[in-house]
């Protein structure tokens, strides 16, 4: 068999490594709303419309209302120890994700069984 020379070894390394790097970033998602681990904090906020989020940042967060002739701004926040969903649910689809949507049926969950288990022990 015959060796590659140096030349084409050189070339074969950088193509290879441009491959690596394109891989990698394609299947970095950091930042993406669709990531591993969940981001869900403290508090969900519900703006105008009864869209969820949890990025109090998200730029499609903003409740809108009008008092008089002035304009309102603001969020609900709701807090995750004790939320509970009711009927229908819509999140928010920049910051909610798989997994963060997921977390939050989980949380909703206990806290329904909580208030089950606290029902119980105020009957006693």
């Amino acid at each position: 068999m015959r060796a590659i020379d140096d030349n084409k070894f050189k070339w074969l390394m950088i193509a290879l490594s441009a491959l690596a790097m394109i891989f990698a970033a394609c299947g970095s998602k950091n930042g993406d709303a669709h990531s591993k681990t969940s981001k869900v904090g403290k508090y969900i906020y519900k703006d105008a419309q009864e869209i969820n989020h949890i990025d109090s940042d998200c730029s499609s967060l903003m409740r809108q209302g009008k008092y008089g002739n002035r304009d309102l701004y603001g969020k609900e926040m709701i807090d995750t120890s004790t939320f509970i969903i009711e009927e229908k649910f819509i999140v928010c689809v920049k910051c909610v994700g798989d997994n963060e949507y997921d977390h939050i049926l989980g949380i909703s969950q206990r806290n329904w069984h909580n208030r089950n288990r606290r029902r119980l022990y105020d009957k006693c």
